[in-house]
């Protein structure tokens, strides 16, 4: 009786251990598969400009400034700015 209780408990135990590694497997990929489901109700996407800033190319004109100054195009509009009088 010892002999048939001693070849029972090592596949005993391999079948124990095999059922919570195939389960605890089955937990984590389920668990993963689900986190990454995201509704955009609750969390809408974010709008990101990944887009880098063109740079602007302005004409070579020159404006003659009440101050007798001339300044040219600058910006992103390519406006004259004429330098303000304190």
């Amino acid at each position: 009786m010892k002999n048939l209780q001693k070849g029972f408990v090592a596949p005993a135990l391999i079948a124990v251990i095999a059922l919570l590694v195939l389960g605890g497997g089955v937990y984590f990929f389920t668990n993963e598969r689900v986190e990454k489901e995201v509704r955009p109700e609750i969390f809408p996407p974010v709008a990101t400009s990944t887009k880098p800033a063109e740079p602007v190319a302005c004409t070579m004109d020159a404006k003659l400034c009440p101050d007798g100054s001339y300044v040219g195009r600058s910006g992103s509009k390519c406006e004259f700015v004429c330098p303000t009088a304190n």
